[in-house]
Parts: C-alpha cells; sequence; structure tokens
C-alpha cells in the first residue's frame, strides 16, 4: 500500500476523534441549557398568564364602553355638523349684513360731507360778499364815532393835540 493511503487514514482517523470530542461537548452543552431553557419558558408563560388575566377585565370593560358610547359618539358627531352647518349660514347672513351696513354707511358719508362741503362754500360766499360791504360800514361807523367824538371835544374846550389819537387821523 502507498504511503499516502496510510497519511490519509491517520488524518481521517484524527478528524474522527477531534469530531467525537466536538460532538460530546455540544451534548454536554445542550444538556445544561435545556433546563435553563425550559425554566425561562415557563417563566414567559407564566408572566403572560397573568398579564392576560390582568388585560381581559380591563378589555372586557373597555369593549362595553365603547359599546354603550357608541351611539353617543354618533349623535355628538351629527349635533357638531349640525351646528357647524347653522354657524356657516350665520356667518353668511352676517357678512351680507355687514356689507349692506358698510355701503349704507358709507353712502351716508358721501352724503354728509357733500352737505358740509355745500354749507362750508355757501359761508365762504357769503362772507366773502359782506366782507366788503360789512367793512366799509364798520369803517363809516367808526369814522362817524370819531368826528361826534372830536366835535364833542371841540365843544368842551378841549382840543387834542395831533397824532394823540389813531382815530383823528382817519376822520381828517
Amino acid at each position: 500500500m502507498p504511503l499516502w493511503v496510510d497519511v490519509f487514514i491517520v488524518v481521517a482517523s484524527v478528524a474522527i476523534v477531534v469530531q467525537m470530542g466536538i460532538l460530546l461537548g455540544m451534548y454536554l452543552q445542550v444538556r445544561t441549557i435545556v433546563p435553563l431553557v425550559t425554566k425561562t419558558i415557563a417563566d414567559v408563560t407564566a408572566k403572560s398568564d397573568d398579564l392576560k388575566a390582568k388585560l381581559d377585565p380591563i378589555l372586557v370593560r373597555s369593549s362595553r364602553i365603547l359599546e354603550n358610547s357608541e351611539a353617543r359618539i354618533n349623535s355628538v358627531m351629527e349635533d357638531v355638523a349640525d351646528m357647524s352647518a347653522r354657524v356657516r349660514v350665520q356667518a353668511v347672513r352676517a357678512d351680507n349684513l355687514l356689507g349692506d351696513v358698510s355701503d349704507r354707511l358709507q353712502l351716508q358719508v358721501m352724503r354728509v360731507d357733500e352737505l358740509a362741503s355745500g354749507v362750508i362754500s355757501m359761508v365762504e360766499d357769503a362772507g366773502a360778499r359782506m366782507s366788503g360791504p360789512v367793512k366799509a360800514s364798520v369803517n363809516e361807523a367808526s369814522a362817524v364815532m370819531s368826528g361826534i367824538r372830536a366835535g364833542l371835544d371841540s365843544l368842551r374846550g378841549r382840543r387834542r393835540t395831533r397824532g394823540a389819537n389813531p382815530d383823528e387821523e382817519l376822520f381828517i
């Protein structure tokens, strides 16, 4: 037999022994882990059962509350929709009313402005027409009064010096 066959047999035997050692180690590890895994599964199952026992009444109550309040919620939603529609209608009415009031107010303001402008214009015209005759009448009356005063002064015997009274200059 050739040498390479003997070497192959030795290498295969060593590999088989190493594999057996690895498999034995794995078996021992699995044997120690199985009780831990079993215990963990039992703990998780117990805790989930406890949690389920606690949550079941809560879920049942929540379900009853939702079933009982479903009609109320629908009623509230219908009322809200109805109120929303009414508010929209009232808003449109208010907008129309405010628009009408604004238009009327603007028209009245324009009328008052025209009246005030007309009155101011008439007063200015009357003032312009009256200012000339009134000034002349006032000047004449002032001149007559100065003349009367000067005449009375001269009758009384008093004579004023020239420039003592500004009204005398107007009289002369």
